[in-house]
């Protein structure tokens, strides 16, 4: 008799447990989804100049437990369209820094973010 009540009491465990987990799952997609929006929100903040750059920061691919954030403009470079953002952030004529440093200030925002997600829901 003992032993049929603490298997019961163990799937009952079981069961809030997998529920608890679907709900901390849920939640963290929410807060990389708000994460992933402040991220594009500081990417146009801080993109140099005033034109059509700016608008193309968008969401990515994104899937369970991830997110990302692109920018698609191209524009003609040695011969081939290239990635506008990749020759701001890494030319050697025309460098213009602003994706490693934005991500960096943003990431303590960032992780508040999912923190809060994780222990609120968002």
């Amino acid at each position: 008799m003992a032993t049929a009540n603490l298997g019961n009491f163990t799937k009952q465990i079981e069961k809030i447990l997998e529920e608890y987990q679907q709900d901390v799952t849920a939640n963290l997609e929410k807060g990389l989804d708000e994460a992933q929006n402040l991220l594009i929100s500081e990417l146009k903040t801080a993109s140099p100049g005033t034109g059509d750059y700016k608008s193309h920061w968008k969401a990515g691919d994104s899937g369970k437990g991830y997110r990302r954030v692109i920018n698609d403009k191209t524009v003609p470079w040695n011969g081939k369209q290239q990635s506008l953002a990749g020759i701001l952030e890494y030319s050697t004529k025309h460098s213009k820094p602003h994706i490693e440093t934005t991500k960096r200030k943003a990431r303590p925002k960032i992780m508040q973010i999912l923190k809060d997600s994780i222990k609120n829901g968002a």
